[in-house]
């Protein structure tokens, strides 16, 4: 059972069985959502562009949403569309159109398509992908893609393609001042599991990079030292 809302213009929940994914009841749980922001480096901080605060100055941590259009509509007796069309804004004069189509079949599977367009005036991008948050029992983590440790697309040679199995509270890793860490590069699939082996899995058409914690980005740029965090119970996903 998926489910919607028309006025939130995106998934509310997800339950397979009696096993609820993503779940409406736990504020703060719901399904994919448009996230073009990651907590800044060193780097980003430090480098002459100065991107870190260009970033914020942008307002790409904190995208207004305004639902433009929500359609539903009945395939046939085996699929059903979802079209959810949301407008996000950073400001006056830029944001985003994000047009998200979900196709969902009976056998449990979802196919969702997501078209992106920016307007306006930005600065360089840190990521555009969505980000959604799972309950935390699904916490096991299973991935084909590179691994194990964390790798990025400038620095992801040391990192093997395979199949690694691992938890999500040791994807984090401790920098000094806490930043956007722990991210997977060329995943083909990645899963969320149960202590059951339950849970679940995306599937990418080419490939996707992948982080899953248990912070949230503004969780990361907000602490300035390793200290001021608190993991969450629910694992935070992003989909790039």
């Amino acid at each position: 059972e998926v489910a919607f809302g028309m006025k939130e213009g995106m998934m509310l929940s997800l339950t397979y069985g009696k096993k609820a994914v993503i779940d409406r009841v736990q504020q703060g749980l719901r399904g994919p959502m448009l996230n073009v922001y990651r907590a800044p480096t060193d780097n980003d901080w430090r480098s002459s562009e100065r991107v870190g605060q260009k970033w914020l100055s942008a307002g790409l941590a904190k995208l207004n949403r305004l639902v433009k259009d929500f359609q539903v509509e009945r395939v046939s007796l085996f699929q059903a569309k979802v079209i959810t069309s949301v407008y996000y804004h950073s400001s006056e004069k830029s944001g985003f159109d994000h047009r998200c189509t979900y196709t969902i079949l009976v056998n449990g599977c979802i196919k969702v398509e997501n078209d992106v367009k920016p307007f306006g005036e930005l600065p360089i991008l840190p990521k555009i992908g969505v980000q959604m948050t799972l309950r935390g029992e699904f916490s096991n983590f299973q991935w084909y893609g590179r691994g194990p440790h964390e790798n990025y697309p400038d620095r992801k040679t040391g990192a093997a393609i395979g199949h690694y199995q691992s938890e999500v509270s040791k994807q984090y890793v401790p920098y000094v001042r806490p930043q956007e860490n722990g991210n997977k590069e060329d995943v083909r699939w990645v899963a969320f599991l149960d202590s059951a082996g339950e849970g679940l899995m995306v599937v990418a058409d080419d490939v996707l990079s992948v982080t899953a914690l248990h912070y949230t980005a503004a969780d990361l740029a907000q602490a300035a030292h390793i200290h001021e965090l608190r993991p969450r119970r629910d694992v935070i996903v992003c989909l790039d």
